[in-house]
């Protein structure tokens, strides 16, 4: 069995830590050795809780926000860490953690084999164009120190390609895996936040961060004062206009209840509502579909690989025009909802399942591994 080091900036709750969670646990109870390295989340984050069940140590200077100082001495302890634990591949996630996990990994004589997950980017939207491109340039040479590459989406893999980041690597496309959960008490729920059964509820999950756009969920709310919008999820940075507005409407038709969980969010809302500029694979609409809901999200990123255009929901423009059109649609029409729904469940149950993820990764570690050798030749 390969002995897997799994490297992570934080284990914030998030997209990306759940996904890295059910991945950890599957390796785990399939009788892999499996290591996972995380740093500490920022001020702004809630750590997921779910990082207790899973073997892992916490390492000064791969959080966020810890200083270039911490940063530069983290290598050195991811170094001791490969050292001890002696892995045959190590799995970095996010964008820091695969800098310093490659730089650590370059500096020792034997080095397991190096693979990185890609599970979004931040070329698009996240920094000014000066630092996109530094970003970028630094991506593509540490594509030298890697041996192969997982991809979270088609769509971000394509984009990559496009920037030539990804280019002369092994690369395999994997899926998150998203279980199935049961609902919480639909009534009970929306009582405790003043909803009544007969209240059309427009739900959104994530993390409140500008390029997540709750501008956007603002101003639908002003469009449609009938409707009640529900913001859950971690963090505080979004703009300061939207805050403002929150903070006047309470126990109107915008409600923030901050970190919330799919049990209850689905349970309460009637439609799920993405409105990035930009995503990797986003998990809310996967859980929401599994939910049996229909999903309006802005067209970007890899959304399209998550909802169908006219089956499991609506694919938008990104902007309120275009998002309040395909909203009436669907609030308007209980048997369009209910339709969209049955076919987003069956769709995301057949396409997010756990052993395909599972058997995906272990493929690519195992071919990755037999390269690195010399076993096989590309």
């Amino acid at each position: 069995m390969l002995r897997v080091l799994n490297i992570m900036s934080r284990f914030n709750v998030g997209g990306t830590s759940q996904f890295l969670f059910h991945l950890s646990h599957e390796l785990q109870s399939k009788g892999y050795e499996n290591l996972l390295l995380v740093g500490d989340c920022a001020e702004i984050e809630s750590e997921d809780n779910r990082l207790s069940e899973l073997r892992h140590s916490k390492l000064k200077g791969l959080g966020p926000n810890d200083s270039p100082l911490a940063s530069i001495t983290a290598i050195f302890r991811i170094r001791k860490v490969i050292k001890d634990f002696r892995p045959d591949v190590i799995n970095t996630h996010t964008s820091k953690a695969g800098f310093l996990g490659r730089l650590a990994n370059l500096t020792l004589k034997t080095r397991p084999t190096f693979t990185h997950t890609i599970h979004g980017h931040v070329f698009h939207g996240y920094f000014n164009s000066f630092i996109e491109r530094v970003v970028k340039y630094i991506e593509r040479l540490l594509m030298h120190l890697t041996d192969y590459v997982f991809v979270v989406g088609e769509r971000v893999l394509h984009d990559l390609q496009q920037l030539k980041i990804v280019t002369d690597k092994p690369v395999t496309v994997v899926w998150p895996y998203v279980p199935e959960f049961s609902l919480g008490d639909r009534n009970e729920l929306r009582k405790n936040l003043g909803i009544t059964e007969g209240d059309l509820v427009v739900g959104w999950l994530g993390r409140k961060v500008p390029i997540k756009r709750l501008d956007r969920i603002v101003e639908l709310s002003r469009r449609l004062p009938h409707c009640f919008f529900l913001i859950a999820g971690d963090g505080n940075n979004y703009l300061p206009e939207s805050s403002k507005y929150l903070t006047s409407h309470k126990d109107k038709n915008l409600i923030e209840i901050g970190v919330s969980t799919p049990e209850s969010i689905w349970a309460i809302s009637d439609i799920c509502l993405s409105v990035s500029d930009n995503e990797g694979i986003p998990i809310s609409p996967i859980e929401s579909s599994l939910a049996g809901k229909p999903v309006v999200a802005t067209n970007v990123g890899s959304s399209d690989e998550v909802v169908i255009n006219g089956i499991t929901g609506f694919l938008c423009a990104p902007n309120v025009d275009s998002i309040y059109s395909s909203l009436v649609l669907l609030l308007e029409n209980a048997d369009l909802r209910q339709e969209f729904g049955m076919n987003a469940y069956t769709f995301a149950k057949a396409k997010f399942d756990s052993e395909r993820c599972l058997q995906t990764y272990i493929d690519g570690y195992a071919f990755a591994s037999a390269l690195k050798s010399g076993v096989i030749k590309t």
